[in-house]
């Protein structure tokens, strides 16, 4: 590696917010060394390689959180950004605490907004669900944040020196009912009509 080529690992790189990171990333000019757990598989790895930029500098890696040693060869010559949400938040502090890590964890809300990949999302089967009628007595609220925000904010907290610590990410607070209403108004196609 030059000594000027920015490189960052992203762990988990097929997954929804993930996928965005890896495309944002790439858009500023860094190259990324980023985690699936199966390369070969081109469900989880095709809309990564259709970006722009992954050609010359996006690098796949097959790792396994289990496996001992499986990053080593990923995280070599990287800034260390690792948030996993495979481990607990508070077991991940531990170990960066006792390793020298400097540690900032992202906590996003309820994840919406474009997906890049080609399948669903926990995020996105809840909001179908939603829209199906599964949730309808559901009175609670929900924290939505873009996902696109969400990546934005993990180059930001990666990018800025001063930087530490749990970063809670929400756009906005919304009640069920008026979930529902934002939806209807959004893509009345999906809400027949009732007589």
């Amino acid at each position: 590696m030059s000594g000027t080529e920015k490189v960052v690992c992203v762990t988990g790189a097929s997954g929804y917010i993930a996928s965005w990171l890896v495309k944002l990333l790439l858009q500023r000019g860094y190259t990324v060394k980023a985690t699936v757990r199966d390369p070969n598989n081109p469900k989880k790895t095709d809309h990564l390689l259709a970006l722009d930029g992954a050609k010359e500098r996006l690098k796949l890696f097959k790792a396994n959180l289990l496996e001992e040693g499986s990053f080593d060869s990923v995280v070599d010559d990287c800034l260390w950004y690792m948030l996993s949400k495979t481990l607990a938040e508070e077991a991940a502090w531990k170990f960066a605490k006792e390793n020298g890590i400097d540690m900032i964890t992202m906590n996003p809300g309820l994840v919406i907004g474009p997906l890049l990949l080609s399948t669903t999302t926990f995020s996105v089967d809840t909001i179908l669900n939603l829209i199906n009628g599964s949730y309808s007595s559901y009175d609670g609220i929900y924290r939505f944040v873009d996902t696109r925000d969400v990546a934005n904010a993990h180059i930001q907290a990666f990018e800025t020196p001063s930087a530490s610590g749990r970063y809670c990410l929400v756009g906005r607070v919304t009640p069920h009912s008026e979930t529902l209403k934002i939806l209807r108004e959004l893509f009345p196609a999906l809400f027949p009509t009732q007589e």
